[in-house]
């Protein structure tokens, strides 16, 4: 799945968003225009869609952007993602690698940039990195 992102600050975003917590004029480090590759999506407890994209200077450290801030390319998900229910007091769905979906702790860990979860994320980053070139070739 790749998205196109439409803005990168806060002036897009929906009241519901904003009272997450976001900074007043706050801007993400995204740039507006660019397609970026989503590794996992969730629906968290308040309804809110959010993206798992790899954008900073370190693109093997992720982080969650509001969905808000783009419109979907491509919709095509990877063959081997996976779709979960959750109990999590933060996400009831999710959708990606089977180490978001099926181990929680995965969630948490890349939430608070454990190693051991970073070196699950960055193989299959390029797992997914693979098939997206693969496909895009096509």
């Amino acid at each position: 799945m790749r998205v196109k992102c439409v803005s990168n600050t806060t002036e897009r975003l929906s009241k519901e968003t904003l009272l997450f917590g976001y900074p007043e004029n706050y801007k993400f480090d995204v740039v507006v225009g660019n397609i970026y590759v989503v590794y996992s999506s969730a629906v968290l407890n308040d309804g809110r869609l959010i993206f798992l994209l790899a954008v900073a200077d370190d693109p093997e450290l992720p982080f969650w952007y509001p969905a808000e801030l783009f419109q979907v390319e491509e919709s095509l998900l990877p063959v081997k993602f996976y779709f979960g229910l959750t109990g999590s007091k933060n996400a009831r769905a999710l959708w990606g690698y089977k180490e978001m979906v099926l181990d929680p702790q995965h969630y948490i860990g890349l939430i608070e940039s454990e190693q051991e979860a970073l070196e699950v994320f960055a193989k299959r980053k390029e797992e997914i990195d693979e098939y997206e070139e693969l496909r895009k070739s096509k």
